[in-house]
Parts: structure tokens; C-alpha cells; sequence
């Protein structure tokens, strides 16, 4: 069974109210929570283990923004939000938080599809890195942080998974570094869901110097890395992303050659890697990279080295040009036609295993998943039937606003003591014991458990879901045996928000023994739809 919930548990408020009178200002419930293990995140009901292959990691790397890929998750489509904001990321111990930025989201026939970036501390090259990914909280506010993931040195990241027409293209890290010009046509068929296209000769994506990207040319580190799916060669020189100037001939440029090869510009004066290694191929998903680590430049395609090192001391950084995707400053245009996707400048050298680990993460084959756990709640009283004196009624039972554990005062059979049941609401004058309320987003079912009164006073307990005020003929159409059920075919379904309150009826036929006392217990659980 999905999601069982304690009543008043996360995210759904079952309010009851006193007879009559007390309607108007009914006493707020205790809330009942979950018991967590303590290696579980609490509030969340779902999780699966995440681990990283370390066969793929060459050297222990710290704070690595590893992607999570959710490719049409089942289990995930039907218990988490449809915006997702109750996705989060753990550490191995099932409780430290990760922080994560959510890149794209989406739940369609009940299956999830998304990518998150998720930032994990300690990645070990000689073990297997675990962590979690938990889902199922229907009160969950977003809790993505993207500005942390993007802290260890990255400078700008850009996604390029906005929508419409040629719109502006922000920066995943704190810098700030949006695009104030852009002519391109968003694409859902990037390499990390959506990307950008460019046709060669008249689009491209700008970006304003900063003084985020002023920390290159002080560091004297760079990389720029790109996901590319080139289509042809339309210059000489194709301009991916970076910026080149041919006012100052420095920057921190990553082009590909017509001969498919790649160049790898900081200044005109021996500061270049200009083709050599590896072709780029056309029509496929390509990872380039071009570093500097103040002493040597280097070139990677797909998490392999290119070319290099090459030696150079010079100046780098571009001065005050635009960092732009698909064009640079340099002659005419140097214009790129292809699609182009996460593109990430750092004022740092990355190392060959940062980059290695990189591409499989992005291309998905660093991480493996295990299947779902379901944290099932420890049933716990949610409601005790809290009755008053019977010596002078038999006919009605009200809640008193005491917390749960008030003893049932001398419940009697009858005034006379002859054996006849008593009842919770008397024939043709039934009034609501108490009434549900769903506090959440999703409509929710479901299930009661009474449990008998101590002292064997209790010989049958019966119970009617109405909807709030409806008439009730008789109390003898109370007849429903309370029966404590899980199967999701059954139980009672309750819309969220005011309007679609039940009531709950309930009947309990008292045992022929006169004068005892005894507590009751209602627990009322549920499941989300």
C-alpha cells in the first residue's frame, strides 16, 4: 500500500468537532507524526538509493555536481509532487540534506521525467559513492538550491532549457551572468533535456563581462566546457563559446576548425591549441573541454585528453568582450550551426578525472539505481473516543476537548442496566462523532481502526461515512463493522479543501457488563491518490 499516513499526518489536517454547539469554533487536533528510523529522512515516505561508480572516477573529487536522470520513473510519477518540489537528495546516512538544482520536471501518465544536478561532497575513486533521492511529501515547499551546487569554482552555467522566442538565457550560479542578448531557438532535443539550436549565420547568445568572469584573467585558470551535436562547418573557424577578441587576441575561446578539429584560443601569442587529435564528428552528442592551469592548456573529447599540454604564460581572459555561445568577436562572426548544450566556464583548471567523471555523468552512465523503499508510518493513536457520563443518557456522546486519555466514565449498558446496546447517536437523532478534513493537495483515503474498550467493555463496534450534514434516518443504519483495512481498493476517498468534509459516524455496542470503565482508541490512516 502507498503512502500510508497516520491521521493528522504530514500534510493532511482531520479535524473533529464537538456536537452541536462547539461546530462553529471546533478545538484544534492533536497532530500525530510519523516514526522515523534514524537513518530516514522524516516527512518523506519514498526513497532510492543512488550510487556512483567509482571505476569511473580516476581521483577522490570534492563538492562534484553529479546529474540524477529520471527517465519516465514510475514509482516516482505517482507518489511525488507533479511540480516536484518534494524531490530531495541525502547523503549515504539517509539524513543530510544535498543540495540539488532541478533543471527540468515533469509527471505524465503518472511517470516522472527530469534532471537534477545534485552537489555531492566526497566522491571516492575506490568505492562506490551512495546517496539518496527521496520523494512523497505533499507539503513540501522547493527546496533547490542551484547557487550552491555551481559554488566550487564555476563562474557561469548555462542550461539553456528556457522556452519561447529567443529568450534570455540565465546563470545557474550565483554570478548573476544572464545573457542580454540572444537569438536562438530552444530545443527539447539537447543533451541534458532541453538545449539551444543555432543556424549558422544569424543566432547566437551574448553575455556582459563581469567581474565573476574578471577571475579568470586574476587566476589565471580556466575551463570551458560544452556538450556540442554539430551539424556542419560553415567557416573556417567555428565559434562554440567563450569570447575572443581581435582588439586585445586574448580570451578563453573554444572553436572547431572546418576540418573538424579543435582550437582553443587564450591569446594570439602562443596561447592556443589550433586543431590536432581527434575529430568531432557531425551529428552526434560531443563533450569538449578546454583548460588552462596557469602554466599549460589542454583539450578533451568526451572526458579523454585531445591534445596537450601545451606550455604558455601569457595573458588570458579577453579583457571587457562579451563571453558569447555560437559566435565571437573576432573578424565577421565565426558563426556555429549545430545544438549546443551546458555550457560551463570555471576559474579553475578542471582535472582529467573532474572531466572524465563529468562526461559520464552527463551522457548517464555514472550512476545506477536501486529500487523503491516505503517508509511505512508507526501506527500511533490519532484520536481517542473520549465519552461522558452515561448514568443520565444514552442517546448521544459529545468529545470533550481534552487531550487523548481521558477515561469513558461509567459507561453503562443502559440506565437500568437491562443490556440493551448503547449508541453513538440515538435512532433518528444521530449526530456526527467526528468530522474529516483533508488539509492537503490530493484527495486522500482513508481507513478506520477502532480498538475495544478496556475491560472487555466493547462488544461490536460499527461505523457510516456521510457527507457533512446530510441526514441520517436512523442509527440503525450505522451498520458498517469497523474493520482495520489496507487494501487500496477500499476505504473512504476525501477530496482536499473545505466543502468536502465527512462525517463519521460511529456505533458502539457496549458488552453486558454493568459498570465498567475503559479508554477507546480511533486511528485514522490514509493514502494519497
Amino acid at each position: 500500500m502507498r503512502e500510508i499516513f497516520a491521521c493528522f499526518g504530514i500534510g493532511f489536517y482531520l479535524g473533529f468537532f464537538r456536537l452541536a454547539t462547539h461546530l462553529a469554533n471546533p478545538p484544534i487536533p492533536p497532530r500525530v507524526e510519523k516514526a522515523y528510523a534514524q537513518d530516514w529522512l522524516e516527512g518523506w515516505n519514498f526513497r532510492k538509493k543512488i550510487t556512483i561508480d567509482h571505476t569511473k572516477i580516476d581521483e577522490n573529487l570534492t563538492d562534484f555536481p553529479v546529474r540524477v536522470y529520471l527517465d519516465q520513473d514510475a514509482d516516482i510519477g505517482i507518489a511525488a509532487r507533479n511540480d516536484g518540489y518534494d524531490i530531495r537528495f541525502t547523503d549515504s546516512d539517509g539524513q543530510t540534506e544535498l543540495k540539488y538544482e532541478r533543471e527540468d520536471f515533469v509527471i505524465s501518465d503518472n511517470k516522472a521525467t527530469g534532471n537534477f544536478w545534485v552537489k555531492i561532497p566526497s566522491v571516492s575513486s575506490s568505492t562506490g559513492t551512495d546517496f539518496y533521492i527521496y520523494y512523497g511529501n505533499v507539503i513540501a515547499g522547493d527546496g533547490q538550491d542551484a547557487a550552491d551546487v555551481w559554488s566550487n569554482g564555476y563562474v557561469a552555467v548555462y542550461h539553456l532549457n528556457q522556452t519561447g522566442t529567443n529568450p534570455q538565457v540565465l546563470d545557474s550560479t550565483a554570478n548573476g551572468n544572464n545573457s542580454t542578448a540572444a537569438a536562438w531557438t530552444p530545443t527539447t532535443s539537447g543533451q541534458v533535456g532541453s538545449g539551444g539550436s543555432f543556424n549558422g549565420s544569424s543566432q547566437s547568445i551574448a553575455f556582459p563581462d563581469s567581474t565573476s568572469f574578471a577571475t579568470i584573467a586574476t587566476n589565471k585558470k580556466v575551463t570551458v566546457s560544452v556538450w556540442v551535436n554539430w551539424t556542419s562547418s560553415t567557416e573556417s573557424y567555428n565559434a562554440v563559446a567563450g569570447r575572443y577578441s581581435s582588439a586585445t587576441l586574448n580570451g578563453m575561446e573554444l572553436l572547431f576548425k572546418s576540418n573538424q578539429k579543435i582550437a582553443w584560443y587564450l591569446n594570439n601569442s602562443g596561447g592556443y591549441i589550433d586543431g590536432g587529435g581527434a575529430s568531432v564528428p557531425f551529428g552526434q552528442w560531443t563533450f569538449v573541454n578546454g583548460t588552462y592551469d596557469g602554466s599549460q592548456m589542454r583539450t578533451y573529447i568526451n572526458g579523454s585528453i585531445n591534445q596537450g599540454p601545451t606550455n604558455f604564460s601569457g595573458s588570458i581572459g579577453g579583457g571587457t568582450e562579451t563571453v558569447k555561445i555560437a559566435k565571437d568577436q573576432y573578424g565577421a562572426g565565426r558563426w556555429f550551426k549545430g545544438t549546443v548544450d551546458e555550457v560551463r566556464i570555471s576559474n579553475t583548471a578542471r582535472s582529467a578525472a573532474w572531466i572524465k567523471a563529468d562526461f559520464h555523468s552527463g551522457n548517464d552512465s555514472l550512476l545506477s539505481y536501486e529500487g523503491e523503499e516505503a517508509k511505512e508510518p508507526t501506527l500511533s493513536t490519532a484520536i481517542q473516543v473520549n465519552a461522558q457520563d452515561y448514568i443520565t443518557s444514552v442517546s448521544t456522546i459529545t468529545f470533550p476537548e481534552a487531550e487523548p486519555g481521558t477515561t469513558v466514565s461509567q459507561p453503562y449498558n443502559n440506565i437500568d442496566g437491562s443490556g440493551s446496546p448503547q449508541i453513538f447517536g440515538g435512532a433518528g437523532t444521530a449526530k456526527p462523532v467526528v468530522t474529516l478534513y483533508n488539509g492537503g493537495t490530493s484527495t486522500l483515503r482513508i481507513w478506520y481502526n477502532i480498538t475495544t474498550f478496556t475491560n472487555s467493555v466493547v462488544s461490536s463496534e460499527y461505523y457510516l461515512i456521510n457527507d457533512k450534514g446530510a441526514a441520517l434516518n436512523s442509527a440503525d443504519d450505522i451498520t458498517n463493522a469497523v474493520t482495520f483495512d489496507q487494501d487500496t481498493s477500499t476505504g473512504t476517498t476525501i477530496a482536499p479543501g473545505t466543502g468536502n468534509e465527512k462525517d463519521l459516524y460511529l456505533k458502539i455496542v457496549l458488552s453486558s457488563l454493568a459498570g465498567k470503565t475503559g479508554t477507546s482508541t480511533l486511528t485514522i490512516l490514509g493514502e494519497t491518490l
